[in-house]
């Protein structure tokens, strides 16, 4: 009996040791864990940047918009019932990338200031002569 203490205890540490690995390949990324919505009240301002910040406005019709980003590098807007054009499609798609604290969304690179489970944050620099020095886009 002595002779399978060690390889069965061997066993049962390797196990663990993989099983522990494999739940820390399974955390997700932020930004593919939910469907995102507008935001206009920011839930930590202190990922700001420095300077005077505009947020994005919400219009009506962007309030039941939702937002997906998928693995794969695209994206897809469901325009929801209240649209603001009476041409605008029900859907809206396109790619994006994220690298270090760059987002780029259909071609236009933003900072990515947050990414988290209850926020993302963005924000592009302003034309000098506006009063402000970025724009922030919240999605909640």
């Amino acid at each position: 009996m002595k002779k399978y203490k060690l390889p069965i205890l061997l066993l049962i540490i390797t196990a663990s040791i993989f099983t522990a690995c494999k739940k820390e390949n399974k955390e997700t990324d932020p930004l593919l864990s939910k469907t995102w919505k507008r935001a206009l009240q920011d839930k930590n301002t202190s990922t700001n940047p420095k300077g005077d910040v505009l947020y994005q406005a919400v219009t009506d019709c962007q309030k039941d918009d939702l937002y997906n980003f998928n693995a794969d590098g695209t994206f897809k807007i469901d325009n929801g019932t209240e649209k603001c054009e009476v041409t605008e499609e029900k859907t809206t798609t396109g790619t994006y990338s994220v690298v270090n604290k760059e987002i780029v969304i259909k071609g236009v690179k933003y900072t990515l200031a947050e990414a988290s489970a209850d926020q993302l944050k963005y924000y592009i620099p302003v034309a000098s002569g506006s009063g402000y020095t970025y724009v922030v886009f919240l999605l909640q």
